[in-house]
């Protein structure tokens, strides 16, 4: 028999002054979880996550104000006999009060991590969430998310892969057309991926952070920088792409330029 597919959510952890973790329960339900949801159709996770906080709490964030910590598959809280899959964010900032309950959250309840825990948490937050915010590691749950491959698996791979690992390379570039011949969707902003090395093996995960369609004539001396290939000038990137692309570009030809973080999964 085949297990059920899982749950897919995005977790908030927002904390106070205090270090205290604000944990939701839901209507109709007796465990406390973070502020969160199921994503809509098209949603990548942090949009999930900023949209449930809109919901939820009524606080307005923006991406950026949101730190990535983990991803990961337990038990689901209040579905019997299924698995949920969530991905879990950090408040940057603070916040000085309890927020107001909405939409479908029954209750809101301060939880302080360095006190007995209450036996009424969901899995995700008391299994996986609160030991990585203590420091724990557990290795994150991503063979649900596609593979990010940079170049042929080979030298060059090889090369990419220590530069983005080591936070010099953040961005790439792509031939827009490809993408128009091959059918496949262009990046979206907050896509999430796992960074594989040339044995295809996952290293990493990189989410996507900007996404922009230019003409290889309006590249710029910082995103060649930014590919962190030790391009010296924008000339220098621009022959280097054009000879892996294969043929020499007009200037008007499109560029897809995506940024893109990484972390250590």
């Amino acid at each position: 028999m085949t297990s059920p597919a899982p749950i897919y959510t995005s977790a908030v952890v927002f904390t106070d002054v205090d270090g205290r973790i604000l944990t939701a329960r839901k209507r109709g339900t007796k465990r406390f979880m973070l502020v969160g949801g199921k994503p809509e159709p098209g949603e990548q996770p942090r949009q999930t996550a900023l949209r449930e906080i809109r919901e939820e709490v009524g606080l307005l964030l923006m991406p950026e104000d949101l730190e990535l910590i983990g991803m990961w598959r337990t038990a689901a809280a209040n579905e019997s006999g299924r698995d949920v899959h969530g991905t879990a964010f950090v408040v940057r900032e603070p916040i000085t009060e309890l927020p107001r309950a909405a939409a479908e959250i029954a209750e809101l309840r301060w939880l302080d991590p360095a006190s007995a825990l209450p036996d009424d948490l969901a899995p995700l937050l008391q299994t996986r969430i609160l030991p990585a915010l203590a420091g724990e590691v557990h290795p994150w749950d991503t063979d649900h998310l596609p593979a990010e491959e940079f170049a042929y698996p080979g030298p060059l791979r090889d090369q990419l892969v220590a530069a983005i690992q080591a936070g010099a390379k953040t961005a790439t570039s792509s031939l827009h057309a490809d993408y128009l011949t091959g059918g496949e969707p262009l990046p979206r902003v907050g896509q999430l991926g796992n960074l594989v090395d040339s044995e295809d093996q996952p290293v990493g995960v990189i989410e996507t952070t900007a996404v922009d369609i230019v003409p290889i004539g309006s590249i710029t001396e910082q995103f060649a920088f930014d590919e962190g290939e030790g391009f010296a000038s924008v000339a220098q990137w621009r022959a280097a792409h054009e000879e892996f692309w294969g043929y020499r570009m007009a200037d008007d030809e499109l560029v897809v330029c995506e940024y893109f973080r990484y972390y250590r999964s």
